[in-house]
């Protein structure tokens, strides 16, 4: 590379170099003039802030907002974790919206598969009942129920055991079998040879039977006095 090309090469940089830094100029003489005008304005604001404060009746100590604008910029950081903590609990709020809606949905779906099944209109009914028993039972009915209830549950248990119930069940056959509407006349000598029939003989022997244990039950519950 010659004399002159390197000369030429060194002004070309110098003219870029003068270049930028008049461009840097401008940019700092813009900056200054936007600090200059935020400075004005802030001091504008401030000054209408001081005057309708001041109008209020409320005092500024300048010292305080001092303190007050230092302990800001010392908790930047607790205010940050406020922030955020503050947008969690936002969307929060909107996963538990949600969920609740969905439960809302499952809620009202389970309700009207209830309804169709006719749990509502058998709870209707059962109020029916209830009204019923209360108007037909007084104050002193329940008490008595209370009292006795043990028992009834008892007599209950008892009767629901299964040879009770088949007991219970043969009798309503034999019940049903026995033709009532044409029931046959019979005199004392048919009744004789009817009660000599095995048959016959069976049933008195389970009725006496049954005499004799009742009658046992008594006496044990209640005892003669001599």
């Amino acid at each position: 590379m010659t004399t002159e090309q390197q000369i030429s090469d060194i002004n070309n940089k110098l003219d870029l170099l003068l270049e930028h830094m008049h461009e840097r100029r401008q940019q700092q003489e813009q900056v200054d003039d936007l600090l200059a005008d935020v400075g004005h304005i802030t001091k504008d604001l401030s000054d209408t802030a001081v005057r309708r404060l001041e109008h209020a009746g409320v005092e500024i100590d300048q010292e305080m907002m001092g303190d007050l604008l230092v302990k800001l910029l010392r908790n930047m950081d607790n205010i940050n974790n406020l922030l955020d903590l503050a947008e969690s609990a936002g969307d929060l709020a909107k996963d538990a919206e949600l969920i609740i809606h969905n439960a809302g949905l499952d809620a009202v779906e389970k309700l009207q598969v209830l309804d169709e099944k006719g749990y509502f209109t058998f709870l209707k009914e059962m109020g029916t009942v209830a009204d019923r028993v209360v108007e037909h039972f007084g104050a002193n009915d329940i008490r008595d129920l209370s009292d006795n209830v043990v028992n009834i549950l008892e007599t209950v248990k008892r009767i629901t055991q299964p040879d009770m119930m088949e007991a219970v069940n043969n009798a309503i056959v034999i019940f049903r079998n026995v033709e009532t509407q044409d029931i046959p006349e019979m005199g004392l000598i048919r009744v004789m040879r009817e009660l000599n029939s095995k048959e016959a003989k069976k049933g008195l022997g389970f009725f006496i039977t049954f005499l004799k244990n009742l009658g046992k039950q008594e006496l044990i519950h209640h005892p003669t006095k001599n």
